[in-house]
This record gives C-alpha cells, structure tokens and sequence, in this order.
C-alpha cells in the first residue's frame, strides 16, 4: 500500500476510529463465542478480548458516530449509565448514544 502524503482530515480520522471500533467489536464478538477446548486457549481467548475491548473503546471515544458507546460500555455493557438511578430498574430508557430504546433490569 503506497504511504500517505496527506494528513488525515477529521471526518477522515472519524471514519477511521468507527471502522477500528466496528472491526475491534466484531472480533471480540467471534472469540466469546469461539469454543475454548484448553485452559490455555481459554486465557489466549479472554486475553484478547480484554485488548480488543481496550482498542475499541479508545478508538469509539474518538468517534463522532460511535459504535457502542464510552469505555464504560464497552466494559459493562449499554446499561451502565443507568444502573443504580432513582425509576430507571426495570423500565425502558433512552440511549442517546445508539438513538433506541434500551431494556433495563
């Protein structure tokens, strides 16, 4: 691939940021759901997807249009903005961050 001349513009750096974070989740997706048949596949597996959790939250949080969120959702999941907060358990909140509806408790 020929090198870059030109800087990235900052819809260019954005586009780039969603691409890592939408790649970074799919792959950690695969490897929950890829069978483990060793312990020592097992800690490869979860390893890697603590490093991919990692580089899709520094990449979402730098993206105008996120993938799944802050840190915080990629870490504990959509719901963690809410957990905890007064009439929220159990009913249905809006999260900005996707633009829908979000089942809590």
């Amino acid at each position: 691939m020929a090198k870059r001349i030109d800087p990235l513009n900052a819809e260019q750096l954005r586009r780039v940021m969603q691409t890592i974070a939408s790649r970074a989740d799919v792959a950690r997706t695969l490897l929950i759901y890829a069978g483990t048949d060793t312990d020592e596949l097992g800690r490869a597996v979860e390893a890697s997807i603590a490093l991919l959790t990692n580089i899709g939250a520094m990449a979402d949080e730098n993206a105008d249009y996120p993938v799944l969120g802050d840190a915080a959702e990629w870490q504990f999941g959509s719901t963690f903005a809410y957990l905890g907060k007064e009439g929220v358990m159990g009913s249905t909140v809006y999260s900005a961050v996707r633009g829908s509806e979000v089942k809590n408790g």
